[in-house]
This record gives structure tokens, C-alpha cells and sequence, in this order.
């Protein structure tokens, strides 16, 4: 009986597929797409010994470095590597016999013509088929110069930057303590007639006082009297002392340093210093100081600054005169300083503007639109807030909010 063909019988075994081999093995993989592949590649492709020379090079060789494929063969991989380089690379690419994978690595290559390039090196380890132990490397080499000429471009540019924005930065600080410095002084001129008059009200009451004592020196019913008088004398005289501590602290030029000070201390100091000019304006000028406030860490002659320069822009705040309310008290955690005055008030528009350097709705009357710049800066440093509530018509209210601080820092000291 004849035998059916075993290519027709059904479930017949296929014949085996012929399985990629090594080229060590008996059977080749069909190696023209990849000799194509590595030919027209843009990159370098290379094949490395493990004696660490060339077994193969693709024809990208001459665009890249004008070195034919054959003047390479057989050469150390290290034999075109900048000096500078060179150990680097060695380290690595020795290692690399010894790792489960490969990795990148960047140096500088020489070309043919002498010239330096910098390439990027993308190496990948090929293994025997059967031992499993590294047989060779596979390299591609592409040319990253010009992305390295960008990129040291970038970081020059980058420097530049940073050390222009450094010198700038220094420059406005140095700027903002000029301004510091000019603000307190145009204050200091402003309200000099103020003060004037301020020390001749004590000084005439000690006048008084004095020649009160003086009739009554020898009459049998002076002691009263002379009692009194010495009493108005020693007051008097404080108070002047008072007034002048404050125009000099005021006027003179002081670092950052604080110390424990009382807030209201500041607050009626500041209220005797612009109370002549609130006077000549027609201002009327209330208090309201919650007792036993903490006391608080700050520098008393800036927030001295702080405090005048808001009550001087709240005395010009309508030209009918205002009435203004200079508040203290204890919020949650900080001391709370509030100036609220019944002058015209402040447009919407300007509100988010105040604290801008040079911005000023009185430029025609002589306004420099430092000061609240200047206030916002102090008390930033401070660690607190300043804030404004406005409403046109009805007035403005300033509050300032210092942090609490009980203990002084190190660098902090106490007034003599």
C-alpha cells in the first residue's frame, strides 16, 4: 500500500525553522540589513575587543573624524582621546567588560586633522552565547559639539545672569538704605517748625515756673508754691530731653539692630513730635493704648519712622482738617498698631500702588512716594505687616501687626 506524501498527512511535523545563530555557530544571520543599517548610519558605529582595540568600524568614521574605517582597525579605543580625558574614559570603558549593562559617557575625541570634537559614546555590552561572559563592546559614537557649544553658551549666559542679578540686587539694597536714610531726613525737615514750637511750649513753662519761684522766694508763704514750681521745672525739662532724644535717634543713620522696647513708648513719642503740625493743620490727634502691652523686640527708631510718616500722610489727608485715631493693642500673637483718619480716602485704583517706590498721588505738593515704600520695607524686616482700609469719602486705616517677642537675639542689645 502505497505511503501517503508526509507533507500531505494532517498533523505531519512542520520541518524546523532555521534559528539565528551566532556567527561562531554553524549558521549566519542574514547580515546585510544590519551592515546597511550600519553603514548609512550618521553615527559611528564600533565594535570593541576585549584587548580594549577596534574589530569593527562603520564608514561614518571619515564624515565624522576624516579617518577611514581600515586606519582604525586594530587600534586602542584610547588613542584618539584628549589627554584630559583619557583617564576618565579608560576607567570607564574598562568597567564596563564587568557590568550587566552599559551606560553614556561624554569626552573629547581627536579627528585626523588634529582638531578636538566632543562625542557621545553609547556603549552596550555583547555577551558569548554560551559562556555568557562579555565578548565585545558595541559602541555608537555620535558628535555632541554643537550641543556642548550651546550648552557652555547657556551657562556663560547663565552666570552673566546670576552675577548681574547679584550686583543688582546690591545695588537696590544699597539704594533702599540711601532712601531710608533720605526719607528719615526730609521727615526730620518737614516737621522741624513742629518740633520747634514743641520744645518752646516746656521751655516757656520752665520760664514761667522759674520766675514763679523766684517772687515767691522770700515770702513766708512761698514753700507751696516754689515746690510746685521746681515740680513744673523738672517736668518740663524732661519732656525737652524727651523731644530731643527723639529728633536725634530719629535723624541718625542706625543699623537693623533691636531691642525690647514698649510699643506705646513709641506711639506717644511719636504723637508729641507731630503734634504741632497736626495743630497748625487743624487736626485733631486721639489716643487709645491698651495697657500692659508686652513688650517686643523691634528697632525703635525705624518704627518711629513707620508710625510718623503714616501720621503725617494722614494729617494731609484732607485739607478741611481730620480727626485721627492712634490705637494699640494685643492681637493673637503680635501687638497691633492701628491709624485710622476721616480724610478723603484712598481710590480704589491706588490701593494696590501705595507701597510702590515713587508712588505718590501729592507729586505737585511735594510728595516723593518713598515713605510708605520705605515703611512697608521696616516693617517686613520686622517680621510684621502694614495694611490699608480704604473708602473715598470716609478715610483711610493703616494697621500695622509686629510679631510678639520676648526673648532678644544675640545680636540684639538695650539702650543706654
Amino acid at each position: 500500500m502505497p505511503q501517503p506524501d508526509k507533507q500531505d498527512s494532517p498533523g505531519a511535523a512542520d520541518p524546523p525553522a532555521q534559528t539565528p545563530r551566532d556567527l561562531t555557530g554553524n549558521q549566519q544571520y542574514d547580515q546585510e540589513p544590519y551592515r546597511l543599517l550600519a553603514e548609512y548610519s550618521a553615527d559611528m558605529i564600533v565594535r570593541i575587543a576585549p584587548d580594549e582595540s577596534y574589530s569593527y568600524v562603520s564608514p561614518a568614521s571619515y564624515r565624522l573624524f576624516g579617518q577611514k574605517p581600515q586606519e582604525l582597525l586594530g587600534l586602542s579605543v584610547f588613542t584618539f582621546i584628549h589627554p584630559e580625558d583619557l583617564d576618565r574614559v579608560r576607567e570607564a570603558f574598562t568597567s564596563k567588560f564587568a557590568l550587566v549593562e552599559g551606560g553614556f559617557i561624554e569626552y573629547r575625541r581627536r579627528k585626523k586633522n588634529g582638531d578636538y570634537v566632543w562625542v557621545e559614546n553609547s556603549v552596550r555590552i555583547r555577551r558569548h552565547p554560551i559562556s555568557g561572559e562579555p565578548s565585545e563592546l558595541v559602541c555608537v559614537v555620535r558628535d555632541i559639539t554643537d550641543r556642548k557649544r550651546i550648552e557652555a553658551e547657556l551657562e556663560h549666559h547663565r552666570n552673566q545672569l546670576e552675577s548681574l542679578v547679584q550686583q543688582r540686587t546690591t545695588e537696590l539694597e544699597q539704594s533702599r538704605q540711601q532712601l531710608l536714610q533720605t526719607e528719615r531726613l526730609a521727615s526730620i525737615g518737614t516737621l522741624a517748625a513742629g518740633i520747634a514750637h514743641e520744645i518752646n511750649n516746656p521751655i516757656g513753662m520752665i520760664l514761667l515756673a522759674a520766675e514763679t519761684a523766684e517772687s515767691f522766694r522770700d515770702r513766708p508763704d512761698g514753700a507751696t508754691v516754689i515746690e510746685q514750681s521746681l515740680h513744673t521745672i523738672i517736668e518740663n525739662s524732661c519732656r525737652c530731653g524727651d523731644i530731643i532724644k527723639s529728633v536725634l535717634q530719629f535723624a541718625q543713620r542706625e543699623t537693623m539692630e533691636k531691642w525690647p522696647t514698649k510699643i506705646n513708648d513709641i506711639l506717644r513719642r511719636c504723637c508729641h513730635i507731630i503734634l504741632p503740625t497736626a495743630r497748625n493743620h487743624g487736626v485733631s490727634l486721639h489716643t487709645e493704648f491698651a495697657p500692659n502691652l508686652p513688650t517686643i523686640t523691634i528697632n525703635p527708631v525705624q518704627m518711629e519712622q513707620v508710625i510718623i510718616n503714616i501720621l503725617h500722610n494722614a494729617i494731609q489727608s484732607d485739607e478741611n482738617g481730620v480727626n485721627i485715631l492712634v490705637r494699640s493693642e494685643c492681637g493673637p500673637g503680635s501687638i497691633r498698631i492701628s491709624i485710622q483718619d476721616t480724610g478723603q480716602g484712598i481710590p480704589p485704583a491706588h490701593t494696590n500702588h501705595l507701597f510702590d517706590p515713587f508712588f505718590t498721588t501729592r507729586q505737585q505738593k511735594g510728595g516723593t512716594g518713598l515713605g510708605l515704600s520705605l515703611a512697608h520695607g521696616i516693617v517686613t524686616d520686622h517680621g510684621g505687616t502694614i495694611n490699608v482700609i480704604s473708602e473715598v469719602g470716609k478715610g483711610s486705616t493703616f494697621t500695622i501687626e509686629l510679631p510678639l517677642t520676648t526673648t532678644p537675639n544675640s545680636g540684639e542689645h538695650s539702650p543706654a
